[in-house]
């Protein structure tokens, strides 16, 4: 009897928890549809795609729900939400991107697919528990064709010379290194696009795929499924491409497939996470790749930052920086300037929401592996020895392409500081 008394317990318990997660759903269901919720989340994406925000932040702070958007690669605090409302914009935001609502104790990732202002637009959302509720993070991808060409994105004359004879060439690794939000990708793209016709077969491997490119036939990594980045390698090669993008090198084996691939007659891109282009050597080693084999397949390796442009709307002279400047050696850059320098900075206005800068551009670090850098033992003084090469070959550095861009008026002193150092 007491055993059959047992059993009737843990059911009802059961059943009173089954009742209790239903009801729970069901409240959350209901704040998520409500209409102020419903306008609250719209009207926040919608800001954020008016601010051109890359991302937007919400996290619960000192009792608030607050809202931060990424613009130009800075976070700029926007609206604190009263704490109350903090699970109602949670589970809407979970719901469209197809999340589970009653999961609060791990992480979670999700996309939303929607249009604003006649534009497709996809976000990839990300939810992480914290000790006060849940950070939101959403990252605005533009569902376009993108056409950037190196002019646009902000490369140099003398490097588009150079990457473009890089391009002609029909097998060989081409990597690019650089931080997460550096535009890494983005620069790949508008390498792919000038390579794209109807007689050559380019295959990327992404992950997230960002942008649509026409012609060019993109893969979506699924780790789920156990589809990484080297079996997806592994299964591209046997599709017969010229090209291949991948992602991202991240382990020993797609780093040795791709090195390999490009020896038998492939052009490879890809990126690495370096801090510039002599370390990415060192980085590649160290995941088990022989040196031989990149002194065999790569044919170039790129540091890439972005930097804040003035904005146009209220763009005035900066004597401070003219003078600094002007002390400073940069007789080879002067000579990469067609006019007289002029220092600018932005005064602040309404267009560029007071901060004085309005968009972004590239700034690079070339490396040729060319003879004399394949002839360089990969070692503890490689680093050095690379850095005189430099010198000799007059390559610039990030940060001296960061200067040639003060120089031009495109961007500030300070603010190719506060990216290359």
């Amino acid at each position: 009897m007491r055993f059959g008394y047992s059993c009737c317990s843990e059911r009802n318990t059961e059943q009173h928890q089954q009742h209790d997660n239903l009801s729970e759903l069901e409240r959350l269901k209901e704040l998520a549809f409500g209409a102020p919720t419903v306008n609250l989340v719209n009207s926040l994406i919608v800001k954020g795609i008016k601010l051109r925000a890359s991302d937007m932040h919400l996290e619960p702070i000192d009792g608030r729900y607050r809202v931060r958007y990424r613009v130009d690669g800075v976070l700029q605090e926007s609206e604190l939400i009263p704490m109350d409302l903090q699970l109602a914009v949670v589970s809407r935001i979970k719901i469209l991107a197809g999340m589970d609502i009653a999961e609060r104790r791990k992480p979670q990732d999700g996309k939303i697919e929607t249009s604003v202002a006649a534009k497709e637009l996809d976000i990839r959302v990300s939810a992480l528990p914290l000790g006060e509720g849940e950070s939101i993070v959403m990252r605005f991808l533009l569902k376009e064709s993108i056409n950037f060409g190196l002019e646009t994105i902000g490369y140099e004359p003398d490097l588009i010379e150079i990457i473009e004879q890089d391009l002609k060439k029909t097998a060989g690794v081409i990597l690019m290194t650089g931080p997460t939000g550096s535009g890494k990708t983005t620069s790949l793209y508008s390498f792919l696009a000038k390579i794209n016709t109807p007689q050559v077969k380019i295959i990327t491997l992404e992950d997230p795929i960002e942008y649509q490119l026409s012609g060019i036939n993109q893969v979506q990594v699924n780790t789920e499924i156990g589809f990484d980045f080297a079996r997806g390698l592994r299964s591209i090669v046997r599709q017969d491409p010229d090209v291949i993008m991948i992602g991202e090198i991240r382990d020993q084996e797609t780093a040795r497939i791709a090195m390999q691939s490009s020896l038998t007659g492939h052009l490879v891109f890809s990126t690495v996470h370096t801090n510039d282009t002599a370390t990415t050597f060192t980085r590649l080693i160290d995941l088990g790749v022989e040196e031989f084999l990149l002194n065999a397949s790569v044919i170039s390796i790129m540091a890439q930052r972005l930097v804040r442009t003035i904005c146009p709307h209220c763009k005035v002279p900066d004597e401070s920086a003219q003078q600094i400047l002007e002390h400073s050696d940069l007789g080879h850059l002067m000579a990469l300037v067609d006019n007289k320098p002029t220092i600018c900075k932005g005064a602040g206005c309404e267009r560029c929401g007071g901060s004085g800068f309005r968009g972004r551009m590239a700034i690079l670090e070339y490396l040729p592996n060319d003879y004399e850098v394949q002839a360089l033992k990969k070692d503890e003084a490689f680093l050095e020895q690379v850095r005189q090469y430099r010198k000799r070959k007059q390559l610039r550095t990030l940060r001296e392409d960061g200067l040639l861009k003060v120089l031009k008026g495109h961007t500030t002193l300070d603010e190719v500081i506060r990216v290359a150092g």
